[in-house]
């Protein structure tokens, strides 16, 4: 094991339940909360098989173990090969194997199917990975970095919300400095800025790089609002195939939300996609992405969406037009009163 590592709490006891039973373990999350670094860590110098669906998937057709063995299946997401999908139904079914299987994705609708026929399986998600704000504090002691305040640890937490490769990229940062410096260390805004634009940096290579044109456009225009349902998508994007570019996102990385018919995109990825966007699209299509989502707002009767919007767009008619339809408002309920 890592000696800088913590094992979440939450994911590393119902790890602990699986392996007591032998349970198949599905691993899901988006990027960056450390899945692999996990399972790596937790299984420490314990022997087990490791196969990577993304690099080399039919490495996996030559297994053939004739005792007990852990296999970890890294990778899931992006497997298309039928061959390697019944090899890997074939595993589940071998009661000498314990699965563990990784993917940024939801569990596949095969899979969820044969594992309910087993027996069912253990899920550990985001947040199960995430750091609470406890194991935050112990992250940074092994990095020996004991001195913050309470507010710097308060405001670290608020930035990372809990995402293992953020707070990893901050006590790196604050370790450097306390290697080259007597002086005392502190969690600023320039670190603070510094771990995102790490951060950015890793989301272009392990998501931009891999997603089609269509769906960098709709993840990087819906991130203007906190959540949205399908038709507002199709309104602010003008794509008209949104479901499809939903299905192809689950497929390949999880980094949505649903409920009741609204999406949601995970935070620190809102964060990257938003200001990915700044970087993507002119000031003037930017302004009519804005201006498009307060004129669906404002139709819907989500006023004060509705200003938000007009306000990031400069749109200073459409902010007054909403005030005066709001004065006129109050001004006929008194009147009516």
């Amino acid at each position: 094991m890592n000696n800088n590592c913590i094992l979440p709490s939450l994911a590393n006891n119902k790890l602990k339940d699986a392996e007591k039973k032998r349970q198949l373990v599905y691993i899901s999350g988006m990027c960056g909360y450390g899945k692999t670094t996990f399972i790596r860590n937790y299984l420490g110098e314990a022997p087990f098989f490791y196969f990577d669906m993304l690099n080399d998937p039919f490495a996996l057709t030559d297994f053939d173990v004739k005792k007990k063995a852990t296999i970890v299946i890294d990778n899931l997401g992006f497997l298309s090969d039928s061959t390697i999908t019944a090899k890997i139904l074939e595993l589940l079914k071998n009661p000498h194997y314990w699965c563990i299987i990784i993917s940024r994705a939801r569990c596949p609708e095969w899979l969820l199917t044969a594992a309910h026929s087993l027996g069912g399986f253990i899920q550990i998600n985001e947040n199960d990975l995430a750091f609470s704000y406890d194991e935050t504090h112990d992250y940074l002691n092994k990095y020996g970095i004991s001195n913050l305040s309470d507010d710097e640890l308060d405001r670290l937490f608020k930035h990372s919300l809990g995402h293992p490769l953020y707070v990893s990229f901050v006590a790196n940062r604050l370790k450097a400095t306390a290697d080259n410096a007597d002086s005392p260390i502190h969690f600023s805004d320039t670190v603070a800025e510094e771990a995102r634009q790490l951060l950015c940096e890793y989301f272009d290579h392990a998501l931009l790089d891999m997603w089609n044109d269509n769906l960098i456009k709709f993840a990087t225009m819906m991130s203007i609002v906190p959540s949205f349902s399908i038709p507002m998508a199709v309104e602010i994007t003008t794509i008209s195939n949104i479901e499809a570019l939903i299905e192809e996102a689950n497929r390949i990385g999880k980094f949505l939300t649903y409920k009741d018919g609204i999406y949601s995109i995970f935070d620190p990825l809102r964060r990257y996609l938003n200001a990915k966007m700044y970087s993507l699209y002119s000031k003037e299509r930017i302004i009519d992405i804005y201006n498009t989502a307060g004129h669906y707002f404002k139709r819907h009767n989500r006023i004060l969406e509705a200003f938000d919007m007009y306000k990031k767009a400069d749109n200073k008619s459409g902010q007054l037009d909403i005030l005066i339809d709001q004065t006129r408002m109050l001004v006929h309920t008194a009147a009516v009163q």
